[in-house]
């Protein structure tokens, strides 16, 4: 074991280095570099050739003949198959940034010497949730935009449709409603998202515990679990009855993103109840504390100061048995004019009064 001076600084890196070398960090690490292969493998194998004839099936019910949809997917949508693959390069090296930064986080923490610190791979998903909540800033805003303009072309639907002014007015204020819930949730939950790796940054870098957006963050990802396991069953259901490639890899990254989900929710309010746990620990309670830990009620005015002068015990003052101190006497005389006897601290002759 490393042995080094204490310093608040020093304190706060071991307690959430505690925290970080769990297994939870290396599991999402592992997770993350398992989705990517995942995302590629279905770029690669599920072409529009593949999912035409995997539902063959579903479209002669229809009366569709499927090689008509090829050749009509194949002269429409000639870039298709590029634009999966450049929108699954670009998920796929986000992921792996996420991933990286797990398991920096993991191996820097599982490092006992004080030097090691993982604010390495905390800074990556620091950026990561920043570029992320701007991302969401700025899709909010051109969906405002967009409800903003489809306002002036209400005339243009109305005329151009079936569609009647009042029901065109209903819809556009149902989308209104929709887009300003939808903005809301997404951007507290990117907020919390970028609170939550800053809390962690921010308790590595300072004297002080943070905890901001972790709470909110498991909750939000508890949320995205319930609906992304809702989906998963669905589509559990489908890869049932029609069997087919394209539903079974559907199946696998849902279940992923299920477990991804879980896992993340698990770090986030375990970090908030162990740093809340641990924020006190490192110094000794005072008389009347709960056993076991420290507590300061009016903390910090109550808390020591780790950068006070260390206290010298002094020894008590011992009383010596020496007599008390009295000032010298001159000896007796006579006075230099009359003769007369004087006292030695007697300033004037008595008798004549001549200065001695």
């Amino acid at each position: 074991m490393y042995q080094q001076q204490y310093n608040p600084y020093g304190a706060n890196n071991e307690i959430v280095k505690g925290y970080l070398k769990s297994g939870k960090v290396l599991t999402l690490g592992i997770l993350h570099l398992i989705s990517i292969a995942v995302s590629v493998i279905s770029t690669l194998t599920l072409t529009r050739v593949n999912l035409v004839y995997d539902y063959s099936d579903i479209l002669r019910s229809m009366g569709i003949d499927p090689s008509d949809v090829l050749i009509s997917m194949n002269s429409s949508l000639g870039g298709i198959s590029a634009s999966m693959i450049a929108g699954t390069f670009f998920s796929s090296l986000f992921t792996l940034l996420i991933a990286i930064g797990f398991i920096i986080m993991f191996a820097k923490s599982r490092n006992d010497h004080p030097a090691s610190n993982p604010s390495a791979g905390v800074g990556i998903l620091r950026v990561i949730s920043l570029i992320t909540f701007i991302c969401a800033i700025i899709c909010v805003v051109l969906l405002v935009i967009l409800f903003i303009a489809a306002y002036f072309f209400l005339d243009y639907f109305v005329n151009n449709s079936n569609m009647d002014s009042r029901s065109a007015t209903i819809i556009w204020i149902a989308c209104g409603v929709f887009i300003l819930i939808f903005s809301f949730f997404f951007l507290f939950i990117t907020a919390s998202y970028k609170n939550f790796y800053r809390s962690i940054k921010r308790s590595l870098n300072t004297v002080d515990l943070h905890t901001k957006g972790a709470a909110a963050y498991g909750v939000f990802n508890i949320i995205g679990a319930v609906l992304m396991g809702m989906a998963t069953l669905g589509t559990l259901i489908t890869a049932i009855s029609s069997f087919s490639a394209a539903a079974l890899m559907s199946l696998v990254s849902n279940a992923l993103s299920f477990i991804i989900l879980i896992m993340t929710a698990s770090f986030a309010l375990g970090y908030n109840s162990y740093i809340k746990r641990q924020k006190y620990s490192y110094a000794a309670p005072y008389d009347g504390g709960p056993a076991g830990g420290a507590y300061y009620p009016n903390e910090p005015y109550d808390a020591p100061n780790p950068y006070a002068a260390p206290q010298q015990n002094e020894p008590p003052y011992q009383q010596n048995n020496y007599p008390e101190y009295q000032a010298p006497r001159s000896a007796p005389g006579f006075c230099p004019n009359c003769g007369a006897p004087v006292d030695g601290a007697t300033p004037f002759c008595s008798n004549c009064g001549t200065r001695l």
